[in-house]
């Protein structure tokens, strides 16, 4: 992986500051390492990215447990929400206006904001997944930051207004850990099938030997849609698996894995045994305080303990998606509810997401699927209209199109009974048939209707 330096610190900003939000940048929502990075320069600010691409290419297997299903491991809800509060130190760079003639393009400087955000996030047991993001509040970090911004004249982002965030939902493809991968190469890939995450083994030791097994398989799959085709493609593969496949790295995805799924409406049998097969694995640091049992991995310079309760292995902080603590968390009854007593957190312009249904979920090159909304959703209206990106290989020779994402130009639907169907075939990514994989097609609707991360309603379909 390649290496950046950080910021350099600025006389009148804490060193402890840079540091922090130097860290915290590199805090994706991205939920695995790759070994491709890529280097963006966003109006002079040097970000590193962490390109997480997983693909069907290849046959699904080479790892994945097959062991008999011990009794105690089942679901036992319907959907497990949890509620996060995060405090973060964010960056934001001060854009000039105008430049004087002559003057060279510099490093652009930046001021920091501590920012307040929740991370509510719904996981069901079909693998269908929810996160809605709202800031709660939003401040300089320092006078002088403060001070400098003014004297730029600038806008607060929008992004750190309080009251703003996102709200996006994975439809369920029966996948664990649920919403792992939102990649344009091969959306919706995980470790794990629903059935398979059942009939883990009962030993500890055993079910870190299937996990780590699957990973390696998974980062596989990642790699063969991430390389582009042609006579270096099986060196340019095997070199990427190599490179993920260092004792902190498989450390790092086995703790991303597990706290992921601790996270789902799992037995609570099933996650005690799913967190001790973290803690014995190679490259992960244990260390126990109460009923508090904390993991790191300390080869690695960034990320805080992933945080486990030591008698019923719920997460209790170091959620990889939402990094913070845990304020509630328990089974209700669907995706959106909140458990009985819980005040609702409020957001301003932050539609619900639509719950699509796509007909078939399974089909051949030629297949014109259905997709389904709800008409409340779309609008009142005779020619419902949606947005739409469509994740998977839609670019040159199959591949995923990794330059930007895959338009979806759906055609005007039609609306009947409270519902409004769109027709999807292989001509609304401009094609005459469907190329094998797996597809994700993200939709938003109504006036306000916004596509990105986090954003929107992802429904999944396979071409065989």
């Amino acid at each position: 992986m390649s290496v950046v330096s950080p910021p350099t610190p600025r006389q009148d900003e804490p060193e402890a500051l840079i540091e922090e939000a130097w860290e915290l940048t590199r805090r994706r929502r991205h939920r695995r390492f790759a070994a491709a990075v890529v280097l963006l320069v966003v109006m002079g600010v040097a970000v590193i990215v962490g390109v997480s691409q997983s693909g069907g290419q290849t046959p699904r297997g080479g790892g994945r447990g097959s062991a008999a299903a011990a009794a105690d491991a089942q679901f036992v809800g319907r959907v497990w929400f949890s509620r996060t509060i995060a405090d973060r130190l964010l960056p934001a760079p001060i854009v000039p206006r105008v430049m004087r003639a002559g003057q060279k393009a510099g490093p652009v400087p930046v001021v920091y904001f501590r920012t307040r955000t929740s991370y509510e996030t719904w996981i069901g047991s079909d693998g269908s997944f929810r996160q809605r993001q709202v800031v709660l509040s939003d401040s300089f970090a320092s006078a002088a930051g403060r001070r400098r911004w003014r004297a730029a004249h600038q806008s607060l982002p929008s992004g750190l207004a309080v009251g703003t965030g996102s709200d996006g939902v994975d439809l369920g493809n029966g996948e664990f850990p649920a919403g792992l991968d939102s990649s344009q190469s091969d959306p919706g890939d995980s470790l794990l099938t629903a059935q398979q995450l059942l009939r883990l083994p009962h030993s500890p030791r055993a079910v870190q030997r299937t996990l780590l097994g699957a990973q390696r398989a998974l980062t596989r799959r990642q790699e063969e849609a991430y390389v582009q085709g042609g006579p270096h493609h099986a060196a340019d593969v095997a070199r990427l698996v190599r490179m993920n496949d260092s004792r902190a790295q498989l450390a790092f995805a086995m703790l991303d894995s597990v706290s992921s799924l601790a996270i789902s409406p799992i037995s609570e049998q099933l996650r005690r045994r799913l967190v001790s097969a973290a803690s014995m694995t190679p490259g992960v640091r244990t260390s126990t305080s109460d009923t508090r049992l904390d993991l790191t991995v300390p080869d690695l310079k960034f990320g805080g303990p992933v945080v486990f309760d030591r008698r019923t292995g719920e997460l209790l902080q170091g959620m990889p998606q939402a990094p913070g603590t845990i304020v509630s968390q328990r089974i209700v009854s669907a995706i959106g509810a909140l458990p009985h007593g819980l005040r609702p957190i409020n957001a301003r312009h932050l539609p619900t997401p639509p719950m699509p249904k796509l007909i078939p979920n399974t089909g051949t090159a030629q297949t014109t699927f259905t997709l389904q909304l709800p008409a409340r959703a779309v609008g009142a209206t005779r020619a419902p209209q949606v947005f739409a990106d469509m994740a998977g290989p839609t670019g040159p020779d199959c591949h995923y199109q990794y330059s930007q994402p895959g338009v979806a130009r759906i055609p005007t639907g039609t609306s009947r009974g409270g519902i409004d169907s769109f027709t999807v075939a292989p001509q609304v990514i401009g094609r005459d048939s469907w190329c094998s994989g797996h597809y994700g097609l993200q939709v938003a609707v109504g006036k306000d209707g916004t596509l990105g991360t986090g954003q929107g309603s992802t429904a999944y379909f396979t071409v065989r």
